[in-house]
């Protein structure tokens, strides 16, 4: 998710976690696939820059693509990641290569991963949740990748950057009927409800595939540690830590109250700790 100049990158996205190993406990993924049922479109929400969002759509990734374990509803699964469609072609290339030295660094070295404004949706958990889908492919799991931020054309558009990659996310749910996709975005990109701090009105990229029902699925953290921009340069994005936050306790593990109905979202996942990813040339 990027930030707008009216407000900070803090602002901008909840705080996701998963305890520091870095995978969702079993009980966890239970829960989830248990809530989400036979849903084709779930939109996972995170907070760009930590290890646990894309650890969590890995190990969700893993229990609906087993091979022989797929239902016959949805036959194949599409993981879908908020990068530009533009330089999905070098995706594609490393999600087919064989996951050497040689093919990482040359993923690394397009324009995407070495752009001086790191946002965290090139970090290292991003580079691992790529691999681990590339592996499980390669073992004989029905899954593909797919991207669905804006491609060049769109990035020229004055229409919303939310609108425009629902249109992109809505031709890969329609593009494959027989599939169930999981997308992972920034958390205010997933609500599906209408309205931001910032405007009233705005509406966010969940609001404009409400007709397809996605399940929205906000994760929260309690405390950690975030990669986070904080301004216009790349020298405003580092590692960022947080406290538990003030008032009465949260509740802990998956949930839905009035403030996650408003907000958009069927559940929300409340954990206790979540961890920084640098961006994974820095980690490399």
């Amino acid at each position: 998710m990027k930030c707008s100049p009216l407000m900070t990158f803090a602002l901008c996205s909840f705080l996701l976690a998963i305890p520091s190993a870095q995978a969702a406990p079993d009980d966890q993924i239970a829960n989830i696939l248990k809530v989400t049922g036979k849903s084709r479109f779930i939109l996972v929400g995170e907070m760009h820059g930590t290890k646990e969002g894309p650890a969590l759509v890995a190990a969700l990734a893993k229990r609906w693509s087993m091979p022989g374990k797929a239902d016959q509803k949805h036959a194949a699964l599409i993981v879908a990641l908020e990068y530009p469609q533009s330089e999905s072609t070098h995706l594609d290339a490393y999600f087919h290569s064989d996951g050497g030295a040689a093919a990482r660094s040359r993923l690394l070295d397009t324009a995407f991963w070495s752009r001086a404004f790191q946002d965290g949706r090139s970090s290292a958990a991003i580079l691992d949740l790529i691999e681990s889908l590339r592996v499980q492919a390669q073992n004989g799991s029905s899954m593909r990748l797919a991207a669905f931020d804006l491609n060049a054309i769109q990035q020229k558009s004055a229409t919303s950057r939310d609108q425009l990659m629902a249109d992109n996310l809505r031709a890969i749910v329609r593009n494959a009927p027989k599939a169930r996709v999981l997308a992972l975005t920034g958390n205010y990109h997933a609500r599906q409800a209408d309205g931001a701090p910032w405007d009233a009105s705005f509406r966010f990229m969940g609001g404009y595939l409400k007709d397809l029902a996605p399940y929205s699925l906000n994760v929260d953290g309690l405390r950690g540690s975030f990669w986070s921009c904080s301004g216009q340069t790349p020298a405003d994005c580092k590692v960022e830590n947080f406290g538990a936050k003030a008032g009465p306790a949260p509740a802990r593990g998956l949930y839905v109250d009035e403030d996650v109905k408003a907000s958009g979202y069927q559940q929300q996942l409340m954990l206790e700790q979540l961890s920084a990813s640098l961006p994974a040339r820095q980690a490399n």
